[in-house]
């Protein structure tokens, strides 16, 4: 006899309790599943840091600046901007900060990266396809109107799959 499947997620979900329950699964894997299942239906806008809490780089600001900022906030990529916030020239990763001090010829703007721009309401499920098709880590999310409205990392999605990612600067 055949059973009949899931006619929604929350149904799909039950099913994995029950799969828990009946050792067919362990926890950890079904709090996992029902976090694949839960961020089908997410955006980027739902899990993004805002714009206002943003941690940026004036690409005009002097080296020993951007060194404090790169050591207080121990993020590994940062937008860069000119003139206005929302004017984000590109990313640049912490540790190219390093080859400024052996080659100070170079500027920040020969170590920029590009910026991946997405809107709100990219869907996570696509937005973790697009971090690992074009290997990148941060996205810059903009609103219906073009402005920034923040930005969202890898680690933003995969929490919603596997719960809090703690690293050594997170205690």
């Amino acid at each position: 006899m055949l059973h009949p499947g899931p006619d929604s997620k929350d149904e799909l979900i039950e099913t994995l309790v029950d799969a828990q329950d009946n050792d067919v699964i362990g926890a950890q894997s079904r709090e996992m599943l029902e976090g694949v299942i839960r961020m089908a239906d997410m955006t980027a806008g739902d899990v993004m840091v805002a714009a206002p809490r943003m941690d940026e780089i004036n690409i005009d600001a002097p080296f020993d600046e951007l060194l404090h900022l790169v050591i207080d906030t121990a993020h590994s990529r940062f937008p860069v901007y000119e003139g206005k916030k929302e004017n984000i020239l590109g990313i640049l990763m912490a540790k190219d900060l390093l080859k400024l001090q052996r080659a100070p010829e170079l500027n920040i703007r020969a170590l920029l990266r590009p910026a991946v721009f997405v809107p709100e309401s990219k869907g996570l499920n696509e937005l973790l396809r697009d971090f690992r098709d074009n290997h990148s880590h941060l996205a810059i999310v903009i609103d219906e109107f073009g402005r920034v409205a923040g930005l969202v990392t890898i680690e933003d999605v995969l929490e919603q799959i596997v719960g809090e990612i703690e690293d050594e600067f997170d205690i």
